[in-house]
């Protein structure tokens, strides 16, 4: 991250143990600013109440446009790292789907000695929406088959069509 970008109006979605520790592991990160705007939590014994002077909301509350133009969100931290792959999967698509940056706490055993440090908060990646491994193919081989012929992605349009297009485009196809 540029020190131009910083600070980074973030939400942590998980107002527990976790999103606190979260918290003040980015209160200790020197090499930018976050600047916490919310927590977010299920929990209705949480939800409406502040943590170090930072209020907790629903998710409904946050999920929307309005909320984060107005806080000018760029960046939401899942702090839950007990989750199951189908809620993760779902609260995550719907950040996503609202164009923004997805990080995510590793799960407690995966901590250095039983702390978490900001260099472990990490950008979302593809694989960990998939809920299994990635299938591993030969991508040579595949665009072998693409050289010199008229090749028709439908859905160019989208994020993985799109990246499809750029990828096809790079082995000379006859016409895309």
């Amino acid at each position: 991250i540029s020190h131009k970008e910083c600070p980074i109006n973030t939400i942590i979605y998980g107002a527990g143990d976790a999103g606190l520790i979260t918290k003040n592991a980015l209160e200790q990160d020197n090499s930018c600013y976050y600047n916490i705007i919310a927590f977010a939590d299920d929990s209705k014994d949480k939800i409406g109440k502040s943590i170090n002077g930072i209020q907790v909301y629903s998710p409904s509350k946050i999920l929307n446009n309005e909320f984060l133009k107005k806080n000018n969100v760029k960046t939401v931290i899942l702090a839950i790292p007990s989750l199951n792959n189908n809620q993760r999967t779902t609260i995550i698509n719907s950040f996503v789907d609202l164009g923004l940056n997805v990080k995510s706490v590793p799960h407690l055993n995966e901590w250095i000695d039983n702390k978490l440090s900001s260099n472990q908060i990490e950008d979302i990646k593809i694989e960990d929406l998939l809920g299994r491994e990635p299938v591993k193919f030969n991508v040579d081989e595949i665009m072998g088959y693409i050289q010199d012929q008229v090749v028709l992605v439908t859905g160019g349009g989208g994020s993985i069509g799109s990246e499809l297009c750029r990828q096809i485009a790079t082995h000379a196809p006859k016409q895309l």
